[in-house]
């Protein structure tokens, strides 16, 4: 089984991602993310820097499939991050 990641992105902005959060993505396989989670600068970020990185981006009619992607992906060995807007610990 995979290693499932939760990185708050804050506002979306690329440079306020936590250096743990930098290095929790180049362990992954995949990331998962609301598409009002992933604001085009983080987008061009992610794929500049983790090109091969699998990104699932799910519309507002889907967003509640998230937890089930991630999942889904660890259980086959991915290291999965799963992006959340904000602070996920609040």
């Amino acid at each position: 089984m995979g290693k499932v990641f939760i990185i708050g992105v804050g506002p979306g902005s690329f440079d306020l991602l936590t250096l743990r959060a930098v290095n929790a993505l180049a362990s992954c396989q995949a990331a998962v993310a609301g598409d009002a989670t992933l604001t085009p600068s983080l987008v061009d970020f992610i794929e500049e820097h983790f090109p091969g990185l699998e990104l699932v981006v799910l519309d507002k009619e889907h967003r509640g499939d998230g937890v089930e992607e991630v999942i889904k992906r660890a259980r086959r060995g991915a290291n999965v991050a799963h992006l959340k807007n904000g602070d996920p610990s609040i």
